[in-house]
């Protein structure tokens, strides 16, 4: 036996939700995030503008204001690393002669296997 429902009694139907969230509050709670996330997002990037990294990954990619955060280097002031072959032998001369100068001084044979040959007689 079904129950009486009247024509002018409150008309009950489901309402959608995922998960109990409700598209009002969706609304409700995602405006609340955007109204405190974007100041607190903003604030952290202008604490952390004077990282290089930051401004590299973050701030030069904002349309307008990118070019406010890029640093140009004076050609005269730029550093390089490339270093031609005349270092790298000086590097080397500098190492053989720190190693000759330790067995110089404790005259040990470093490997006193046969089929090895020691530092000692190398540096001779």
């Amino acid at each position: 036996m079904s129950e009486f429902k009247s024509n002018y009694g409150p008309k009950y139907h489901p309402q959608p939700n995922v998960a109990g969230i409700t598209p009002q509050s969706a609304f409700r709670i995602g405006s609340r995030l955007a109204m405190y996330g974007a100041p607190a997002a903003v604030a952290v990037l202008l604490f952390a503008n004077g990282i290089p990294r930051v401004q590299r990954d973050v701030l030069q990619k904002i349309p307008f204001l990118g070019n406010y955060f890029r640093k140009e280097i004076h050609p005269a002031d730029n550093v390089s690393l490339d270093y031609d072959t005349k270092h790298w032998g000086r590097l080397l001369i500098v190492c053989i002669a720190f190693l000759s100068y330790l067995v110089d001084l404790r005259k040990i044979d470093v490997v006193q296997r046969p089929c090895r040959l020691s530092l000692y007689k190398i540096f001779q």
